[in-house]
């Protein structure tokens, strides 16, 4: 079902096919139920946008971002990510586990984790800066061979004294867009690249002025 599968889990939020439309994913979120900001929405849609022109068969697209909701293309994630996801659901619906299906978890997660595709796509994201939460569960290898990084980015991280921590290195995702040979691809790269640290820089300034202010 649906509306029971998880398809990967990240800081306080989870990725979710669409009830409506089984081929995108959804995230809306919190695991707390509170939606996720507007504008982290909007800057997380911009960062997906960019790593999925660098990187085209290993982020799925981002179709739109409307209001808190971010959909995103669905992929085949492979047998080992159909086992975790199915772990995942048992735990929340809190149904006991046998101890041969921990086993083939841990074995699971173990492939995964070692993969050299998975660790390559890990790779790609630490040269660009991208934060990105690395359990098992968040990825999956595609009938094609392509390891697929399906959990949601974030623009931004908290620190100590409500300060920001960008998500990326703008400097690397910068020089990574101006590689790519298609100037209309470029172009839009980069304009995204703008609205996403016009983005961040809006949140940074709230939150410092919401801190002197305190």
């Amino acid at each position: 079902m649906y509306n029971h599968e998880i398809l990967g889990l990240g800081g306080e939020r989870v990725v979710r096919p669409d009830p409506v439309h089984p081929d995108t994913w959804v995230r809306k979120e919190k695991r707390d139920g509170q939606e996720q900001p507007l504008r982290e929405v909007k800057a997380g849609f911009y960062l997906t946008k960019i790593l999925h022109l660098l990187y085209p068969e290993n982020v799925p697209d981002v179709h739109q971002a409307s209001g808190h909701v971010l959909v995103a293309e669905r992929k085949d994630l492979g047998p080992d990510h159909a086992l975790l996801n199915e772990e995942v659901r048992r735990y929340e619906e809190g149904e006991d586990v046998s101890e041969d299906f921990r086993k083939q978890t841990a074995l699971a997660k173990q492939r995964l984790l070692e993969d050299s595709r998975v660790r390559e796509v890990i790779r790609m994201f630490e040269q660009c800066g991208v934060s990105i939460d690395d359990a098992a569960v968040n990825f999956g290898v595609d009938q094609n061979g392509n390891a697929i990084y399906v959990d949601a980015f974030e623009p931004w991280r908290e620190q100590k004294g409500n300060s920001l921590k960008p998500g990326y290195d703008t400097q690397a995702l910068r020089q990574a867009i101006m590689a790519i040979e298609d100037d209309v691809k470029q172009k839009s790269g980069l304009h995204w690249l703008d609205r996403l640290d016009h983005l961040f820089a809006e949140e940074e300034h709230e939150r410092r002025e919401g801190h002197l202010d305190a």
